[in-house]
């Protein structure tokens, strides 16, 4: 961890060995209602879809996920097929997944390597640069003005260790204006000295149920009795900040009783605590001492389903075969945990939505990161539809 921001974070461990030890946690000033609409409209889901998936940066990738030239990874958010690919040059690029000649995709493998990409339908294949490198049969086929059937481009950029991009083609991507304060404590999280060990995929229902369940820990005791709960010993304690439309909640462990006063000075903060990012609209980055799991919830083809892909990291080199087992142990325990307990659970809630017995939902003082997520959800549409 870089040593300024371990410094930094010593208040973060007071506030929390505060709340530990007297039971409390950060709170709203008053209880917070949603519309169960919000969560079963389908004309809302296409709004949502257009004016906040279509129209903002969204975390595509983490740097070190294609860490060499030919390093490609594909991805399909809100029926928009990406294509990522770090080029010869050593830029990652984003295009659209779809050959220029019949609209299949030039990429099948969710990620990998490649000197181009081969169209499987007719063969047309393009440079890493997503230029076009030849027409099959050309001579019959008729002459292709290559300089108009490159892969459609889409907005991208990479920096400190993350790549961004947007689903527009022509659009312009502001990340400065997008992350805000949250920047500057990105860089300082060394994201890009991480070391990626596995991929795996979730669903479950309306998209924002999917992000509700990372935004409180007052279900940790609850449903997660047997996984999370047994890992962190705490429950219903929580520090939380807001950085715009972002926000940061950290989890005390229960070693946090361990410190003796209030000298923090030297610690590594992170043997007290987790922490977990909300990057709006989409995307988690929990942050442990052992490594980081992105999760990026993304909508479904309906209002009732969504999609999230979870990317691993350990903190360190897996060099033995011990360092296998026991990151292979801590992948199948956070999946687990959202696939079985989390995503099940919002399964369940989805078919109580639809039944009509709630006209709204009611989110407690002690989960103030629900009510800022929706907050800002409302005001993105509102400015958005404006």
């Amino acid at each position: 961890m870089d040593s300024t921001w371990n410094r930094e974070l010593e208040p973060l461990t007071a506030r929390l060995l505060h709340h530990y030890r007297n039971g409390t946690t950060d709170m709203a000033s008053e209880i917070y209602k949603v519309d169960v609409t919000q969560y079963t409209d389908e004309e809302r889901f296409k709004v949502e879809v257009e004016n906040i998936f279509r129209r903002r940066p969204l975390l595509l990738a983490l740097s070190v996920e294609l860490p060499v030239p030919g390093n490609f990874k594909k991805l399909d958010i809100a029926d928009v097929p990406i294509l990522l690919v770090r080029g010869r040059d050593g830029a990652i690029k984003s295009f659209m997944n779809v050959c220029r000649h019949r609209g299949a995709p030039v990429a099948i493998e969710d990620r990998g390597s490649a000197r181009r990409f081969i169209c499987p339908y007719h063969a047309w294949s393009y440079n890493l640069d997503g230029s076009l490198a030849g027409v099959a049969k050309e001579r019959t086929f008729g002459h292709v003005d290559s300089d108009r059937h490159g892969l459609v481009e889409l907005p991208c950029v990479e920096r400190d260790g993350v790549v961004w991009g947007m689903l527009t083609p022509g659009a312009t991507l502001d990340l400065d204006a997008h992350l805000g304060e949250l920047g500057p404590e990105i860089a300082k999280m060394q994201l890009d000295s991480l070391h990626h060990g596995a991929s795996r995929r979730a669903l479950t229902g309306n998209w924002k149920l999917a992000a509700d369940t990372y935004l409180e820990n007052y279900h940790l005791a609850f449903l997660h009795t047997t996984t999370l709960y047994r890992a962190t010993g705490t429950s219903n304690i929580s520090a939380v900040d807001m950085y715009g439309v972002h926000q940061r909640m950290a989890t005390p462990r229960k070693r946090i009783g361990e410190l003796d006063g209030e000298d923090l000075s030297g610690k590594n903060q992170f043997d007290y605590f987790s922490l977990n990012y909300t990057i709006f609209p989409n995307t988690v980055l929990l942050i442990t001492p052992e490594g980081v799991l992105v999760a990026q919830v993304f909508p479904g083809a309906t209002v009732r389903e969504s999609i999230t892909l979870m990317e691993f990291f350990s903190a360190r080199p897996r060099v033995t075969e011990e360092d296998e087992k026991s990151f292979a142990a801590r992948v199948d325990v956070l999946t687990h945990a959202i696939q079985n307990e989390d995503y099940w659970m919002q399964d369940q809630v989805q078919r109580g939505l639809r039944s009509g017995a709630n006209t709204h939902l009611t989110f407690g003082r002690n989960e103030l990161l629900l009510h800022h997520f929706h907050t800002e959800i409302d005001q993105a549409l509102a400015v958005t539809s404006g």
